[in-house]
C-alpha cells in the first residue's frame, strides 16, 4: 500500500484528507506539527509527503530542510499546500524541488493528481 505522509496544523484538513485519500486506498500518515512530521518521516519511510508551509512553531520550509539533511527529501515526492500567494509559494516550492504545489483552497480532484502525477515520476 502506499503511505503519504501529511503534515498538516488544521484538524478538518488532516482528517478529510484521510477520508479522501483512504477511498484510493492510500495508507495515510497523519501529523500536527513538524517535528511530528519529521518524526514520521523517519520511522514510517512515506512514499510521498504532503507538507503544509504554514505551520506554526516550525514553519514548512524548515520542516522540508530538515527532511533533506537526513535524506529523506528528495528521494521522497513533495506536495507543498499553503495560502500564500501563487508566486511566493511558487518560489518556496521550486527551491525546495517540491513535485507540485497546491494552493488553498484546492479541489479533490488537483489534489488526487498532483499525488499520481508525482507517485508516477517516481515509478519511471
Amino acid at each position: 500500500m502506499t503511505k503519504i505522509l501529511i503534515i498538516e496544523d488544521e484538524e478538518p484538513l488532516r482528517q478529510l484528507y484521510r477520508a479522501i485519500l483512504g477511498q484510493f486506498n492510500y495508507g495515510v500518515i497523519l501529523a500536527k506539527t513538524g517535528a511530528e512530521g519529521i518524526e514520521a518521516a523517519v520511522q514510517e519511510s512515506p512514499d510521498l509527503i504532503i507538507l503544509d508551509l504554514l505551520l506554526p512553531n516550525m514553519p514548512g520550509l524548515e520542516v522540508a530542510k530538515r527532511l533533506q539533511s537526513l535524506g529523506i527529501l528528495p528521494r521522497v515526492p513533495l506536495i507543498i499546500t499553503t495560502g500564500l500567494g501563487q508566486g511566493d509559494a511558487q518560489d518556496i516550492a521550486h527551491s525546495l524541488n517540491a513535485d507540485s504545489i497546491l494552493i488553498k483552497p484546492f479541489n479533490i480532484d488537483e489534489l488526487v493528481a498532483a499525488i499520481r502525477d508525482a507517485l508516477q515520476v517516481v515509478k519511471k
